[in-house]
């Protein structure tokens, strides 16, 4: 599933793709959710190196990134790697017009951002209605 369909999906059912505030309420979706797969939340980035927008259009305080996440985006130097080589996060992609980076919870509970349009197996999603979740 991609992020696009877990994100149209919740639209669907009048909601978003859940925002996640601090470290207690992304433990408790967890908890909550009892899921050992990887789950789509609704940050993504219109483009590349762009800002960080919750599907929610909630302010974006609270991150957890997984160790080498975000991959390119402003926030961070690109090492000698990423220089040398185009990250497929910047890649161009032909007739694509939605987000271009979203992110992916690991079951570890870390952030990992991907591309939105890339079908990722066995992954879940979490839509919230604010102020609740369904």
């Amino acid at each position: 599933m991609t992020w696009e369909e877990a994100r149209n999906y919740c639209e669907l059912q009048d909601g978003f793709l859940t925002s996640i505030t601090d470290e207690t309420n992304l433990k408790w979706l967890a908890e909550i959710f009892q899921t050992r797969k990887p789950f789509w939340i609704g940050l993504h980035q219109t483009q590349p190196r762009g800002p960080w927008v919750w599907h929610n259009f909630e302010h974006v305080g609270f991150t957890k990134w997984d160790k080498g996440h975000p991959v390119n985006t402003k926030w961070r130097s690109p090492t000698n790697k990423q220089i040398k080589r185009k990250h497929y996060l910047l890649q161009k992609q032909k007739h694509y017009r939605g987000p271009k980076a979203c992110v992916l919870v690991t079951p570890n509970l870390y952030w990992q951002n991907r591309l939105c349009n890339r079908i990722i197996t066995n992954v879940n999603f979490i839509c919230m209605r604010n102020p609740e979740i369904f």
